[in-house]
């Protein structure tokens, strides 16, 4: 296993580019912070921000945005260490390898630097909704045609509660912009206020126990999904805010109650083309409803995203066209009493005719239950769901970098 823990610096910006060059070991949430600083900003960030940005670009971690794409789209310059020691800085003159780089899921050699397309930290305006089994379908329907109404939607959908918030991120117009700026200046901080109530504190602890007793222990589901839906709400305040602020994070608190009260958990996400959206999700409301799966086995509210093809890598998930993205978290196998079944039925219904999903590639596969299992069906799976030409298109990149096979896994790329 490669380290990248020390390459933990960020290099410069270029304001004539609008780039920035960092070390692939910096945390996504560390260059955020860096470029607001200066009054810049990724024009779209993921939900987790606390791995390595060279981490999140081998597996094309994405936010929610159909003109931007995944975070992987905003790179325009990879430097890459190649199993002979050598040191290659790839662009798009390099076509394919460059393409490859984009989503390299760690098979191509060591990456040590990447350099993003940046944007002025402008002042946007953040809502908050809410939406019902029926709107959402609506929604679904109407990003078929209309994707780009889309940009910057979250949804965040509780099976027990039968419900969505759902979080909206709009630019402002100039005279806007100039009145906003007093309200934006409390930018992530006023969105973040328990983790500052919080953090360090007394009632750290007792916070801890209360989201480990929400989840394990409450008797009914639907009274731990509103306490969970809750929090996302708090986390998700509406208002103005700078660019960097706006786009929904998972808080540094949030993340250390959820890892301090239970240890592990797996994640799960698919991508629907969206012209298959809508009988996707209708058909799993119609699982739900003949109670084929489980509501309340969903206390964790599903994560509903909208993502791009714009320069999307040869694996990215959106590639070919704009994709719904739909992300389960699964506290429950090793947690409570193992995998469960309901999962399960999702993920079939996933790789049915009716959703033909495709699947992160730094998440649990369709055919494992558990993060990190990946098996040579999963390979077979990714190869006829981004298609058998781009498949090999990949694995003839690293044939080209990685001739000797050093990096490859023995599973998406045989050995």
């Amino acid at each position: 296993m490669m380290a990248t823990l020390q390459l933990d610096r960020i290099l410069g910006l270029d304001k004539s580019k609008m780039t920035v060059t960092t070390q692939a070991g910096v945390k996504t949430r560390n260059l955020i912070d860096w470029l607001a600083r200066r009054e810049y900003a990724l024009p779209t960030i993921p939900y987790y921000i606390d791995q390595s940005i060279g981490g999140a670009v081998a597996t094309a971690t994405h936010g929610s945005s159909i003109f931007w794409g995944s975070l992987s789209s905003l790179v325009t310059e990879i430097k890459i260490v190649l199993a002979d020691g050598s040191v290659r800085t790839l662009t798009e003159a390099d076509g394919d390898l460059f393409a490859a780089a984009r989503c390299n899921v760690g098979v191509l050699g060591v990456v040590v630097e990447l350099t993003f397309m940046i944007v002025p930290n402008k002042i946007v305006r953040r809502g908050l909704g809410y939406a019902s089994d029926a709107h959402l379908l609506t929604e679904l329907k109407k990003a078929e045609h209309d994707s780009l109404a889309f940009e910057r939607v979250h949804y965040w959908y509780s099976p027990p509660l039968k419900m969505a918030a759902v979080t909206t991120v709009d630019n402002l117009s100039p005279l806007e912009q100039h009145e906003a700026k007093a309200m934006a200046s409390l930018g992530r901080e006023a969105s973040d206020w328990y983790s500052r109530l919080f953090a360090d504190s007394p009632l750290e602890k007792p916070l801890q126990r209360v989201v480990l007793a929400n989840y394990l222990k409450t008797p009914s589901a639907k009274e731990a999904a509103t306490n969970i839906m809750l929090g996302h709400a708090m986390n998700i305040l509406p208002g103005t805010y700078k660019l960097s602020d706006a786009l929904p994070v998972q808080q540094v608190l949030e993340t250390d109650i959820l890892l301090s009260a239970f240890g592990r958990y797996d994640q799960y996400e698919y991508a629907v083309a969206l012209d298959k959206a809508h009988d996707c999700v209708k058909s799993l409301f119609e699982l739900f409803d003949r109670n084929v799966t489980n509501r309340d086995d969903f206390r964790v509210p599903f994560c509903l995203r909208f993502v791009g093809p714009n320069h999307e890598g040869l694996l990215g998930m959106s590639r070919g066209g704009s994709r719904f993205y739909l992300n389960m978290d699964n506290y429950d196998v090793y947690n409570r009493h193992g995998f469960s079944q309901s999962m399960q039925v999702i993920k079939d219904l996933m790789a049915s005719d009716t959703c033909q999903a495709r699947v992160h590639y730094g998440k649990a596969s369709i055919y494992s239950p558990v993060s990190g299992a990946w098996t040579k069906r999963d390979a077979q799976y990714v190869k006829d769901t981004v298609g058998v030409d781009i498949f090999e298109r990949f694995l003839s990149a690293a044939k080209t970098l990685d001739p000797s096979g050093k990096f490859a896994d023995g599973v998406l790329v045989p050995k």
